[in-house]
């Protein structure tokens, strides 16, 4: 797209007099760094950015686009932003695509992360997981923090390409050290695994104790299940919850649910079932499985709350979908029994092979227990 489109997209949503303001203010700013580089012009947008008002955004984008047009790999990725956001200009996917393309080809690695990501999650274009992988693959050899972490997680997960956690270790390391905390997060979790790397407990607890420091919240998510459990050496459930606590309303979901297992429990916290169920709920509502599967026990056995088998079931149903074997194979036994929902015995089978081919034992003691004589109960498991 020619740079001139995208002048004419700063007014789409404008008045023809609000327009011409635009263009009398685009004017002055930019004359402000005419005699500058381009980089000045986006040095200049992002102080714009930081005081966080709709005008600023605004004169941002205007600099913005004149670092662009001159060449300015980080005034193009910024610009993508801001239409990707919809921060000071419609908010318009597919100019974002062709902005965090020039930015790529003007050789700024973020750029070509942010372009991946466009073509990871099918936005502003179509969903291509393999062009994603070589933009994340070109974007870390150029230094790229994002671009390291995001390829990492292809060799993880075996997304496109075979799984490799060697390479994936290798991969996250060098975000962590680029400074992408979640790289020091993910990193941590192999070492603890022994998964393409040594297992050191150690060296897993320096990289979470480091990225909370720097304010990731999963990172302390991380480091307060380690010192609950003593992992890595330091053992402090007083700490862990105060951990949790900053985890949590830092928006990591995971900690907000295992804070609402230690006030349920009374671990190293005061017990508060009120609070729990409420964190639970929280959780669960946000996609966390093992959230609704703890959730469904409460209300299965009629612990802290009324009994009802109704509400267990849907809420075991709930964590199934997202991903929690041991929420699918409860669901798949009250199906079996009708209990809080209708029989369903070919659809329970399904769940329950589902569980435990996953490793759910319950799972595989409700497969092996369906054609016994005798009760079979939903019953908790982790």
């Amino acid at each position: 797209m020619k740079p001139a489109a995208v002048v004419m997209m700063l007014c789409w949503t404008a008045t023809q007099g609000a327009c011409q303001r635009r263009h009398g203010a685009q004017k002055l700013i930019s004359g402000a760094c005419v005699d500058g580089s381009p980089a000045e012009c986006t040095r200049r947008a992002k102080m714009q950015l930081a005081s966080d008002s709709p005008s600023s955004a605004g004169q941002a984008d205007t600099l913005l686009l004149g670092a662009c047009d001159r060449g300015d790999g980080e005034g193009c990725a910024l610009l993508g932003a801001s239409y990707e956001m919809g921060r000071g200009v419609p908010k318009d996917t597919q100019q974002s695509v062709t902005l965090y393309r020039r930015a790529c080809e003007a050789r700024f690695a973020d750029g070509c992360n942010n372009l991946g990501t466009m073509f990871m999650e099918g936005s502003g274009s179509k969903f291509d997981p393999e062009t994603a992988r070589a933009l994340y693959e070109r974007a870390c050899n150029s230094g790229s923090a994002p671009g390291c972490y995001n390829l990492g997680a292809f060799y993880v997960h075996g997304r496109s390409v075979p799984k490799d956690t060697r390479r994936a270790a290798a991969l996250l390391e060098r975000a962590c050290r680029l400074g992408e905390t979640d790289g020091c997060n993910d990193l941590g979790s192999l070492l603890l695994l022994g998964e393409g790397v040594s297992k050191d407990d150690v060296q897993a607890l320096m990289l979470v104790q480091e990225s909370c420091h720097a304010g990731n919240a999963h990172g302390c998510e991380l480091l307060a299940t380690m010192m609950d459990s003593g992992v890595g050496g330091i053992r402090d459930p007083s700490q862990s919850i105060v951990l949790y606590q900053r985890s949590c309303r830092g928006g990591d979901t995971h900690a907000c649910t295992n804070l609402a297992l230690a006030l349920l429990d009374g671990r190293g916290v005061t017990r508060d079932v009120v609070d729990a169920r409420r964190l639970f709920d929280l959780s669960c509502g946000r996609g966390d499985g093992r959230a609704c599967y703890d959730l469904g026990i409460l209300y299965n056995t009629g612990q802290t709350v009324p009994r009802d088998e109704s509400k267990a079931a849907e809420l075991f149903e709930k964590g199934c979908g997202e991903g929690e074997m041991a929420a699918c194979s409860n669901f798949g036994l009250m199906l079996a029994l009708g209990r809080g929902v209708a029989r369903d015995e070919s659809r329970a089978l399904a769940l329950l092979r589902k569980a435990c081919d996953a490793g759910d034992e319950s799972g595989c003691e409700g497969i092996e227990n369906r054609y016994a004589e005798g009760v079979v109960h939903a019953s908790r498991s982790h």
